[in-house]
Formats: C-alpha cells, structure tokens, sequence
C-alpha cells in the first residue's frame, strides 16, 4: 500500500516563527484545533469566539485572559508545526519582549489558512453560479 507522502505533498506549509533566535516550524490543520482548545482550556469555538472580541479592541492590556489566548494559538500553530512541547514549557520560553512578534507570526498563519463562515458561503456561491 502506498504512503500518502510518497503520493501527495503532505508537508503543504514551510512557515516558521522566531523564538530565542530559533526558527520554529508551524502549520495550521485540523490538528492545530484540538491543540488550541487542550492549550486554551474551552473549545475551539469558544476560543475564537474570545479572540474576536480581543482583536476588536482597539488597546490590549496583556492580562491572564489575554496571554492565555495568545499562548493558546502559539501553542496550536508550533505543535502543528510538528515540534512537542506543552503550553507552560512554550509560554515559559518565549521572552516578553518577543511576544509580540512571535504572535503576530502566529497570526499570519492562521489568518492565512483558517476558513471563516462567509468564506465557505463565497465557496458555495461560486459553485452555484456555474
């Protein structure tokens, strides 16, 4: 029987992020789901549902609630990416002062892969015009 990585590209992201000067390899997939959600405590949906309601402020004061969500989709994107790790040891190695770039990174990806509900109805819409 064949591999699936002898048919097809399985390794369809080559993003990383920056920790401690290292690139780390991440990825967002299905499994970046389940990741978030053991990282974030809640579902995915409610995570998302919290980070909506983050990215609408328009100042962000860095408080527990905020730092577990930025940790929780780090955390989701690097485990994805394939590296082991867990959401204390992760969080306890990115420096404040990386914070920042490391989550907007973390952002790219899944801004960059994640679908939203209009998405799949534009998917549909496209599908019925033809």
């Amino acid at each position: 029987m064949a591999k699936l990585s002898d048919l097809i590209n399985t390794k369809t992201d080559n993003k990383t992020i920056t920790i401690q000067g290292v690139k780390i390899p991440v990825n967002f997939n299905m499994m970046t789901l389940e990741y978030v959600a053991e990282a974030y405590g809640k579902s995915f949906s409610q995570f998302e549902k919290d980070l909506n309601i983050l990215m609408k402020r328009k100042t962000v004061q860095m408080g527990t609630k905020e730092l577990k969500l930025i940790n929780s989709l780090i955390y989701g994107v690097v485990r994805s990416g394939g590296t082991e790790t867990t959401p204390e040891e992760l969080a306890g190695s990115i420096g404040f002062n990386e914070i920042q770039s490391v989550w907007s990174d973390a952002m790219a990806v899944f801004n960059d892969s994640y679908f939203q509900p209009e998405d799949i109805s534009k998917l549909k819409d496209n599908k019925a015009k033809k």
